[in-house]
């Protein structure tokens, strides 16, 4: 009865619980929400139809978009990180020195573990038939329907966003305050990487997302503070937001219909969600959040969602906002 029940419950989740036909929830408001609340150290979120799927501790949750009681999909992780899903899997990171990638159906079930022994993996991308996954100096790859996992580039310099289109990879050094970063990309079909823009050396890292478009890619900086922007086929780069005297640091960003999402946070003070166009027009702040840090980032048809975390003891929740 137990799997009935819970099995009942997701196909509720999947579907999505409001019954409007665009996506929206019968209590909606302009404002910010909170739809889940007393979360241990959540990272990361993600999005699929009428569900959020998000990484909190020891533990994978999912949970309708219009709220409710959330739903446990894994438990027993060792730091879940990173969160992406397709039609019909979750996959998340184990982000710590024995790092795994592992997939756990959407509707809930048995936990497949694609990738074991991986040192510090730090961000996930997948396309039809692979996830992408950085570690601590390399590129790597495995089949959704299981192998051995295989490294595409190694000796990188700290990767941390990956991203993918239909031809190629597409990644981030990070660099350290000596050795400057770099930004790389290399076929899927395989051949030697290719560096398409020197960062030069960083103080305090970069994103750990990178989202691509037809043209271009985009990723954040730190020490510079900015949003940045480059040509999938190099040469042009730029900076989409920042102007160098910005206190926000942008932390996660995601792509939908032309417009960029991203979270920032400032050294002191309060943590925004902001919306821009892919060539800086269109520039919006969403929400302001006094005193707390936005985190991971979900963009579905109806709804921005995001994580926010008290930086005194970790707990956090789950806001929701209309498009």
């Amino acid at each position: 009865m137990k799997r009935v029940f819970i099995s009942a419950l997701f196909l509720f989740l999947v579907l999505g619980c409001s019954g409007q036909g665009d996506g929206t929830c019968p209590d909606e408001r302009p404002e910010p929400v909170v739809l889940y609340s007393g979360l241990e150290a959540p990272q990361h979120v993600a999005a699929r139809g009428g569900t959020v799927y998000w990484t909190e501790g020891s533990r994978v949750m999912a949970g309708s978009a219009c709220g409710g009681a959330p739903v446990l999909l894994a438990e027993g992780q060792n730091n879940p990180s990173r969160i992406v899903s397709d039609e019909e899997f979750v996959y998340f990171a184990n982000d710590n020195t024995s790092g795994e990638v592992k997939r756990v159906p959407r509707g809930g079930g048995a936990i497949e573990t694609l990738a074991s022994g991986q040192f510090l993996v730090r961000d996930l991308a997948t396309d039809n038939d692979r996830v992408y996954f950085t570690t601590n100096n390399q590129i790597m790859a495995v089949r959704k329907d299981g192998g051995s996992p295989s490294a595409l580039a190694t000796g990188e310099l700290d990767p941390t966003g990956i991203a993918v289109d239909e031809e190629n990879i597409f990644w981030i050094n990070a660099g350290t305050e000596t050795t400057g970063g770099t930004i790389r990309k290399m076929a899927k079909s395989g051949g030697r990487p290719t560096t398409i823009e020197e960062l030069g050396p960083s103080t305090s890292g970069t994103s750990d997302h990178l989202v691509l478009d037809e043209t271009r890619g985009y990723w954040g900086r730190f020490d510079s503070h900015q949003l940045r922007w480059f040509s999938k086929r190099g040469g042009e780069a730029g900076v989409l937001f920042g102007d160098g005297e910005s206190d926000l640091v942008p932390v996660d960003l995601v792509l939908r219909d032309g417009e960029l999402f991203f979270t920032a946070y400032p050294n002191m003070g309060d943590g925004v969600v902001m919306r821009i166009g892919t060539r800086g027009e269109k520039q919006a702040k969403l929400a302001m959040l006094p005193g707390r840090r936005p985190q991971g980032l979900a963009v579905s048809e109806a709804h921005v969602f995001w994580v926010v975390v008290d930086p005194g003891d970790r707990s956090g929740a789950i806001m929701r906002l209309m498009r």
